[in-house]
Formats: structure tokens, C-alpha cells, sequence
């Protein structure tokens, strides 16, 4: 919803002023923004399958990552 507000507000709402024009764009957020909803959790899904079968091989290497964030904080 917040990233709806502020694409018409910042990119749309400059350059366009008809009501038929924000209808339009209005419409093309809200079916973006379904469809990348599902093809997140769709993503996701597949993700947590494979976090559930190798746990302590993703577990490893996020901590590593992690590790290696914290340490460039530092360095």
C-alpha cells in the first residue's frame, strides 16, 4: 500500500492529471503488485522446503554471512 502511494505520488501524479490516466496507473500497481506478491510467496515456499530438508547447511552459511556483514562494519 505504501509503495502504491508513493509511485503515484513521486512518478504518476508530476506528469499526469486526468482522472481516466490515475485510473490507469492505479490499476497497473495493483495488478503488479498481486502478481509479485505471488510470485514472492510462491518463491517462498519453494525456500522454506528447501531450509526444511538442509537446516544446519543454510543455518551455516547465513552465520557465516552474517559474520562477514558484522566484520565489514568494523574493518
Amino acid at each position: 500500500m505504501v509503495s502504491a502511494i508513493v509511485s503515484i505520488q513521486m512518478f504518476v501524479l508530476p506528469y499526469y492529471q486526468s482522472t481516466e490516466a490515475l485510473a490507469a496507473f492505479a490499476i497497473f500497481i495493483a495488478i503488479a503488485g498481486t502478481s509479485c506478491n505471488l510470485i514472492w510467496s510462491g518463491f517462498g515456499s519453494v525456500a522454506s522446503r528447501l531450509f526444511a530438508n538442509h537446516t544446519k547447511l543454510i543455518n551455516t552459511i547465513l552465520a557465516i554471512s552474517l559474520a562477514f556483514c558484522g566484520a565489514g562494519f568494523w574493518f
